[in-house]
């Protein structure tokens, strides 16, 4: 198992590509797959069996990093993360995570909330792609993690008036699951008391519309080492695979 790293993101660094390939998995695996799948669903009926891709190349190049992907679903993905290693047919997804920064110099990130599949995960807003993030076969990341920032914090990008800046930061890669994360940092005009009441009232509207935020609890944390690694060590057995490592990088 490759251990866990970061690197920053350079310009042109990455390259991800759809091969427009699908995933076909022998009789047993599905079986296995499809089984897992029943059980998931009638405890949480409300997830659904979409879309997801699955490095199949990773390549160091000159210029950068170029990642190739297939397509698979959710069903496998589920089965592949939550009881192990299928060899060849791992699933080993690439995502986006978008690490909000206030004013005030607070972290924001949240605990996913119990109608999703990951339940009490704490993470940073950011999801898996679909083909709405894909042109030509070229996977659009940035194109991901606007959606999600929209979708699960009520945060537009264009709004000049509370984003300061949004930019790619860096690549987390290893790790027991193998997968990739295209880590953005997003600056907001707000400090975090006004955050928050912006997204209570987000999270208001949402409910208003008969759906429910992504987050069950969203957490504001002061930008300080001693603070951070507290932080990681009282919630351990929740944080993201990813999460330790960003914390302790952006850190001061």
């Amino acid at each position: 198992m490759q251990p866990i790293q970061i690197k920053p993101i350079e310009n042109g660094s990455i390259t991800i590509q759809f091969t427009g390939e699908k995933v076909h998995l022998p009789e047993e695996v599905a079986r296995k797959v499809s089984e897992h799948w029943q059980r998931l669903i009638e405890a949480k009926p409300r997830m659904r069996n979409g879309e997801v891709f699955t490095a199949t190349k990773v390549e160091d190049e000159a210029n950068g990093l170029r990642v190739e992907l297939a397509e698979t679903d959710y069903a496998h993905y589920m089965y592949s993360h939550q009881l192990g290693d299928l060899g060849e047919y791992t699933v080993r997804i690439i995502h986006s995570a978008v690490l909000v920064i206030t004013t005030d110099n607070k972290l924001v990130f949240g605990a996913m909330s119990e109608h999703t599949s990951r339940l009490g995960v704490i993470q940073c807003c950011g999801g898996g792609i679909d083909h709405n993030d894909i042109t030509d076969g070229v996977v659009d990341m940035k194109h991901n993690a606007v959606n999600e920032l929209h979708e699960e914090l009520g945060i537009d990008v264009q709004d000049k008036e509370r984003v300061a800046n949004f930019t790619p930061a860096y690549l987390k890669f290893g790790g027991p699951t193998g997968k990739m994360t295209v880590v953005y940092t997003l600056r907001l005009n707000q400090n975090s008391e006004e955050f928050l009441k912006a997204y209570d009232a987000f999270a208001t509207y949402l409910r208003a519309t008969s759906e429910e935020p992504e987050f069950g609890k969203i957490f504001t944390l002061d930008r300080d080492k001693q603070i951070v690694n507290q932080f990681i060590s009282d919630h351990a057995d929740k944080l993201d695979e990813y999460m330790p490592i960003l914390l302790r990088t952006v850190a001061e």
